[in-house]
């Protein structure tokens, strides 16, 4: 948040005594372009010659010219209440960007690490797979090959049960894409979900800077019987 500052001129304590309090400059950013209607300059040039009088403040804060028929103490007391009422609005929208950030934060870190683990069973899996299903297919050729010349009708019945086993091979190998296909699927939850949580975090942030413009209402209550 900028450091900016807007002084209030004009304020003095009961004994006379000048005071020399000040605005945060981001409370005055919504309305730049009514300080310039009401005095023809930026923000910044006011506080650089030496900022407003409470009521020149007041002012600017509800969108009016400087004809406000309220008391110099009425006014410095409302200015008071809308500047409170605006640190109010910022701390609490920072603190929830700053639990949507952690929380973006850990879904992230636990995305990459369910990617990770996916690419691993996916990589060992087909490895381990494809040296098991290799090992099996030279075996049974190997029998096979040599019973085939024994006995032919023994070499059928090796043939059939050569052909269950690829079967249950196949189904085993299928489950596993299929494990692969729902943990890919989770993964991509995940994946929309830290993609939510970021839309909502920006979505956080700009209503952080709205925030101020919720001033407007406001200056319709204040602007009404003290």
């Amino acid at each position: 948040m900028s450091d900016a500052r807007m002084p209030i001129q004009g304020v003095t304590d009961g004994l006379g005594r000048e005071l020399q309090p000040w605005v945060p400059m981001w409370v005055f950013l919504p309305w730049e372009d009514r300080a310039q209607k009401n005095h023809g300059q930026t923000l910044a040039r006011l506080a650089e010659r030496g900022g407003l009088s409470p009521d020149e403040a007041l002012a600017i804060l509800t969108d009016q010219d400087v004809h406000i028929t309220f008391t110099r103490g009425e006014i410095y007391r409302r200015l008071c209440r809308m500047v409170d009422a605006a640190k109010v609005y910022q701390a609490a929208a920072e603190a929830r960007a700053t639990a949507l950030e952690n929380e973006r934060n850990t879904l992230a870190s636990r995305l990459a690490d369910t990617e990770a683990r996916l690419l691993w069973e996916e990589s060992h899996h087909k490895t381990t797979q494809a040296r098991a299903t290799a090992a099996e297919e030279q075996a049974k050729l190997a029998i096979a090959g040599r019973d085939y010349w024994r006995n032919g009708t023994r070499n059928g019945q090796l043939a059939k049960i050569a052909r269950a086993e690829s079967a249950r091979l196949a189904g085993e190998l299928e489950a596993a894409e299929q494990h692969v296909k729902i943990a890919r699927e989770a993964t991509e939850r995940e994946h929309e979900t830290v993609l939510r949580l970021t839309g909502e975090l920006a979505q956080v942030r700009e209503t952080n800077g709205l925030l101020l413009r919720s001033l407007r209402v406001m200056a319709d209550d204040f602007n009404g019987p003290a």
